[in-house]
């Protein structure tokens, strides 16, 4: 609704920016081809948007995990770049630092250099930001848990 919302009213690039996060809902669900096939008709369209779109980086990185899901693993590393070098344009730290959470936790450094460097870089950003707890987007080869209120965990499922 929000997305219909925003057309309506002639707010273009916030339609670009709820189709992102939709995009980013469906890859969080592990409806990876979903979240690919979205984020690939947003991407296009912020293309021939003028200006800097708040959306880029994080479309970039949504295509990162779909491609992860799908088992691309040989796409992962583009995208992220692609994610990184869109979030420094910006200059929106937040999206820098979780491009570069995406690289560490996906394995896109080329070697063990160069992954302690993005996890140092990460880790001073999110400390400077604030963040806690990044989110933790399902792999192929992860379990989805969701916390009780006891401590305990219980699996949702592993995707696949």
């Amino acid at each position: 609704q929000a997305k219909d919302d925003y057309a309506r009213v002639g707010e273009p690039l916030e339609v670009l920016d709820t189709e992102a996060r939709i995009a980013e809902c469906l890859v969080f669900s592990g409806s990876a081809t979903a979240a690919l096939r979205t984020a690939e008709d947003v991407l296009s369209r912020c293309e021939s948007a003028e200006g800097l779109i708040a959306a880029v980086p994080l479309l970039h990185r949504v295509r990162a995990y779909a491609y992860r899901q799908l088992g691309h693993r040989m796409a992962v590393r583009p995208a992220l770049d692609a994610s990184l070098a869109a979030a420094e344009r910006r200059g929106a730290q937040h999206d820098v630092a979780f491009a570069l959470h995406a690289m560490t936790t996906l394995g896109a450094a080329n070697d063990a250099a160069e992954a302690q460097q993005f996890a140092a870089r990460r880790d001073e950003l999110f400390s400077a930001l604030g963040v806690v707890a990044p989110p933790v987007v399902p792999t192929s080869d992860v379990d989805v848990a969701i916390p009780r209120q006891r401590g305990e965990s219980r699996r949702l499922r592993t995707v696949q």
